[in-house]
């Protein structure tokens, strides 16, 4: 959840060369704690803050109190202790329009380290360069879609409550990692930003050596009192040595002694750097060239009382020891070069800065192996930095590049990525799901050769560790029959489709097939996702949607019953009622040879059934008087029943009207067209 430079550059090794002297009466409480914060002497800060707050002689105003609580959260944050730093931002209610930005972001972190996303999500919004980070809290769960494909253990044999374990590496078969474990259990040996020893680097040669257990649960509250509010006017507890007071003496519980001297007994410190003195950490390892390169805090006796800046050391590895150290890539004293990975090729040499010009914070840079043995001027590695922190990169033995950010779509605070890396470009960042990454700070991710196993930092139990993680795809198969409803059996040669949905809700198609002999088809799909298989057939299409929740092992089995039964074809029923209509020429009632084939069938009709009695109304057009159309419709009528009577000879089932012009069917004056009104309808029914 690191999200400042600063933070970084202390958690990272940033080092402050001496401590001041706490006794002093010469200045006011808040001005000794400014001064402590200036030189990240972030714990002997926290200390003069609060004793200013419940000192009556400071007497300070309500809003003097605010702004100094919210140095207090900062300075918990800068140290990496979120349980009191959301204890401390929780009394600040305004800020300074300069902190604002960055106290929006601290909070919304604290929210997402909690579990809180929505909250999280609704507190970046505005925040310029994070709104991959608040669309990506609205998404939580995708991001833990793969974990059944992740099993993590808790080094229980380096690992303690109270010191920071991190920045594991694989070399060979041993392990390397690095400790702010003091090596003196006194105030000589500890720096001033926690009151922790400088960061040292310890190994073990065989990894099978320790001792991987189940992840502990619950987390280690360094701050219990600033929890707690029946004591908001106490000095937080120092027994976890986080924010011990510098008025007084470091008590070392037992406990934790005996720990580390169990620790000691079991790993050695990294031998040929001695020379070195501050922190040293985060190393990485090229097996072809037998280089390592590390983390390390300039050297120059000139910067006494002052921060020292981390730059990139490389050293030969010699058996176990390392000789011939150098730095390579130095910094300012403004800026600090750290975090080294060097690809499997050799050639190129990946880290972190925090210099001017990048994205924001600390961003991933490279340099190249020159064929004079030097490294090229820094560039940035294009595709993944952010407005964030970028740091802790390493390469896998496939070229595969890890690294943290605080700033992309994640679970909270620093999360672990992978991508691609070519030619100083990477490709767009993946996210690793839960149990790797959780909602605090997750990085320093190495893997083994075949990619199966590997070791990474968390401090999800309250303090930097090191825990081991092993890697294998889980797949669910998806299958199931087509079913025909006509024969009750399989169906083969249906086409199957297998579509899943994407983080954005959208249907993606992912494979498609044919449903075998038997009906029967199958897909290889992943546990928590949302499917829909598209049965398509001539016949019938049918789609089933689903979700693979938890089905780590099992099958997930869609069966499909097709509606394909052919339906019964039914002779077309006989119609009651038959009609037939003949027309006339104009002026006319005289039958012509058309209608004589109308009449024809009329007979055809009659003689199927004698039950069929008929009807004939005979029409006109509008020329002419009323009178002498119906007389002619009347001439119509009984020359049609004449034909049908002189051919059937049942005149006795037919009968006439005649209605003259008055049901034309088309009104028009052109003769031609009014042929249709010159007619006689003609009805059969029984």
């Amino acid at each position: 959840m690191i999200a400042n430079k600063k933070s970084i550059v202390v958690f990272c090794l940033l080092l402050v060369a001496s401590f001041l002297n706490a006794q002093s009466k010469t200045s006011p409480l808040v001005s000794k704690g400014d001064k402590s914060y200036a030189q990240l002497q972030y714990s002997s800060a926290v200390q003069y803050y609060k004793q200013a707050i419940v000192s009556k002689r400071a007497n300070l105003t309500a809003d003097q109190k605010e702004s100094v609580s919210a140095k207090i959260a900062d300075c918990y944050w800068l140290m990496r202790n979120y349980d009191s730093a959301a204890a401390w931002y929780a009394k600040v209610s305004s800020v300074a329009q300069e902190s604002k930005a960055q106290v929006q972001y601290r909070r919304a972190e604290l929210l997402a380290a909690n579990g809180e996303y929505p909250g999280a999500s609704s507190g970046l919004n505005g925040l310029s360069g994070y709104e991959s980070r608040s669309a990506g809290y609205k998404k939580t769960d995708r991001m833990k879609a793969d974990s059944a494909d992740w099993t993590i253990k808790y080094l229980d044999g380096i690992n303690t409550n109270y010191f920071r374990e991190f920045s594991p590496l694989q070399v060979d078969a041993g392990l390397i990692w690095a400790t702010n474990q003091p090596k003196k259990f006194s105030k000589n040996g500890i720096m001033g930003w926690d009151n922790m020893g400088y960061a040292r680097m310890l190994s073990v040669g065989d990894t099978t050596s320790l001792n991987a257990i189940d992840v502990p649960s619950g987390r280690n509250l360094i701050d219990r009192k600033a929890l707690d509010p029946k004591f908001p006017k106490k000095l937080a507890s120092h027994y976890a040595l986080s924010d011990a007071d510098l008025l007084g003496r470091v008590k070392i519980p037992a406990s934790l002694i005996k720990k580390v001297k169990s620790i000691d007994a079991m790993a050695t410190p990294i031998a040929g750097i001695e020379k070195y003195s501050y922190n040293l950490a985060h190393a990485t390892y090229n097996k072809a060239a037998e280089k390592v390169f590390f983390s390390a805090n300039i050297q120059d006796k000139k910067l006494k009382n002052a921060t020292r800046t981390v730059a990139v050391v490389e050293a030969r590895k010699d058996g176990s020891s390392l000789t011939g150290g150098k730095f390579i890539l130095t910094g300012k004293t403004s800026y600090s070069v750290m975090h080294p990975a060097i690809h499997p090729g050799g050639t190129a040499l990946v880290f972190s800065s925090n210099q001017e010009g990048g994205k924001g914070g600390y961003d991933l840079y490279y340099s190249t192996l020159q064929a004079d043995s030097t490294w090229s001027s820094p560039s940035a590695v294009q595709g993944v930095n952010t407005v964030g922190n970028e740091l802790f990169a390493s390469f896998a033995p496939d070229g595969t590049l890890y690294f943290s950010s605080d700033a992309n779509a994640g679970l909270g605070g620093l999360d672990i990525y992978k991508s691609s890396f070519k030619n100083g470009t990477a490709s767009k960042p993946e996210h690793l799901s839960y149990p790797v990454n959780s909602s605090y700070d997750d990085f320093a991710m190495t893997f083994s050769a075949d990619g199966k196993s590997g070791y990474f930092t968390s401090d999800r139990l309250g303090s930097d560790d090191v825990f081991k993680v092993s890697y294998e795809m889980k797949i669910v198969i998806i299958s199931g029959d087509v079913i025909s409803s006509e024969t009750g059996k399989g169906k083969p040669g249906v086409k199957v489709i297998l579509y899943e949905k994407d983080e954005n809700g959208n249907w993606v198609k992912v494979n498609e097939s044919a449903t075998d002999a038997d009906g029967h088809y199958s897909f290889k799909g992943r546990p928590n996702r949302e499917y829909k298989v598209e049965v398509i057939d001539p016949m019938d299409s049918q789609t089933v949607e689903f979700n693979t929740d938890n089905n780590f092992t099992k099958k997930s089995v869609q069966t499909v019953t097709l509606r394909d039964k052919k339906p019964v074809v039914l002779p077309p029923p006989v119609p009651d009622t038959f009609r037939y209509v003949i027309y006339f020429d104009f002026d006319r009632s005289k039958i012509t040879k058309e209608s004589e084939a109308i009449l024809d069938q009329v007979i055809a009709k009659l003689t199927e059934n004698y039950q069929y009695k008929c009807s004939m109304s005979g029409h006109t057009d509008q020329e002419g008087t009323a009178k002498y159309n119906l007389k002619l419709s009347s001439k119509r009528a009984e020359n049609a029943k004449k034909y049908v009577k002189t051919y059937a000879g049942f005149a006795e089932r037919v009968n006439t009207a005649f209605y003259g012009y008055a049901q034309p069917v088309i009104q028009t004056k052109s003769r031609k067209e009014a042929k249709k009104n010159r007619r006689v309808e003609i009805t059969i029914a029984k």
